[in-house]
């Protein structure tokens, strides 16, 4: 179900794309399997993005607190990162800010120089 949810990501059918992800959501949460539930997580904010940018808020803080309770920082990294965009796109230019720099935090622990000079980029232009 996780597969064909990111197939009809990848097609741009993002209504599908959520309840495929949704249903694939509930079964790794079912079999307690972290791993699954953390990709799952991470397609279901990609198509609610697109669908309902509120409520991918909400599946990427999931996705954030999940990938920082298994250590995952790669995961939550790009979690906080994708938050900050659409906190930006949706004005909330505070909680962007917050997104952003957690996000930069983290990618500085992780050593990815590409994400930390675009996150510094990114703060500085929100900033003015």
């Amino acid at each position: 179900m996780q597969q064909l949810g990111a197939l009809m990501n990848y097609w741009k059918k993002y209504v599908e794309a959520t309840e495929c992800l949704t249903r694939a959501l509930d079964a790794a949460r079912q079999c307690n399997d972290f791993r699954l539930e953390l990709e799952t997580l991470v397609e279901l904010a990609e198509a609610k993005r697109h669908a309902a940018p509120g409520e991918a808020i909400d599946t990427l803080l999931q996705c954030a607190g999940l990938a920082k309770n298994v250590g995952d920082l790669a995961t939550e990294q790009r979690s906080w990162q994708r938050l900050g965009l659409i906190h930006e796109s949706m004005n909330s230019i505070p909680k962007a800010r917050e997104s952003y720099e957690t996000s930069l935090l983290l990618a500085q622990q992780l050593s990815l120089d590409a994400a930390v000079a675009t996150l510094q980029n990114t703060l500085e232009q929100i900033r003015q």
